[in-house]
């Protein structure tokens, strides 16, 4: 029951071509079909492209991957790319760090839903247990290049639009969400959205620029969001060194990097600390 796991290697990439090598994320997103029990693992594969700008290189391509399994995960299928029929861009479509979605539709069958992000489509689905892949970045959906985001199922008491089930949260900087908050997204199918709304969040707080993924999760009555939060109060700007203000001003103070949860349990500085 998750208490305790196993190391299973799944594949290994050549070194000059790993994703994750701190300047890039693979962002796995598995996701399991309940008809076939064929688990799938969508990735970003890199290659040496996410290194451009240490290469001085003007743009890179990433391609977007799968592994899948038919025994519970024990053996896996060799990589190989996921065909959609998505827009190009100059980077290449990538998949978001964020869980993946099972539907049952309403006229019979599932749909997977992979989240997808970087100048592609929010919803990559399949219809047919995973044989082929769409991405909804040329329909009319408000969902193209959506920045890190999150979704979940509008469960029973969740305050959904009427005939919408599911809810998506976008960082501020992302695609459509131009806000200075995180922004909100509802869909009926998976596959379309409605246009993104800038969220109120409580006390005016601004959610953190870059890849500050925001989470959600529906628990009966509300959903509960996760955010990256800027450090500084509102109309104050971040420095580079991430200060707040303008150095050698009055109102300018450093960022604070501290625990909090040891702050009660250390001793009182000595006064060399002081």
């Amino acid at each position: 029951h998750g208490a305790t796991w196993s190391l299973l290697s799944v594949f290994l990439q050549d070194p000059a071509q790993r994703a994750e090598n701190g300047l890039c994320q693979a962002q796995a997103a598995p996701v399991i079909d309940p008809v076939t029990k064929t688990l799938f693992v969508g990735f970003t594969a890199n290659l040496p492209g996410c290194q451009a700008p240490e290469l001085r290189a003007k743009a890179y391509k990433t391609t977007a991957m799968l592994v899948n399994s038919t025994d519970d995960g024990l053996h896996w299928s060799q990589p190989y790319a996921l065909e959609h029929n998505g827009v190009k861009s100059a980077f290449g479509p990538s998949f978001g760090p964020t869980k993946c979605l099972t539907i049952k539709k309403a006229g019979g069958g599932v749909r997977l839903l992979l989240p997808g992000e970087n100048g592609w489509s929010a919803a990559v689905s399949s219809d047919d247990s995973g044989a082929t892949w769409q991405s909804n970045a040329l329909n009319q959906s408000y969902t193209l290049s959506p920045g890190e985001m999150d979704w979940t199922i509008c469960s029973n008491g969740t305050s959904c639009p009427p005939g919408m089930k599911f809810l998506m949260v976008s960082r501020s900087d992302g695609g459509l969400c131009k806000a200075k908050t995180m922004c909100s997204q509802f869909s009926a199918d998976g596959v379309v959205w409605s246009e993104p709304t800038a969220t109120i969040n409580a006390d005016n707080l601004l959610v953190g620029q870059g890849h500050a993924k925001p989470g959600v999760v529906a628990v009966p009555g509300a959903f509960i969001s996760s955010q990256t939060l800027l450090l500084c109060p509102p109309g104050v700007k971040v420095d580079r060194d991430q200060g707040c203000g303008t150095p050698g001003t009055p109102g300018y103070y450093k960022r604070l990097r501290r625990a909090i949860a040891q702050t009660a349990r250390s001793p009182p500085p000595t006064k060399s600390e002081r």
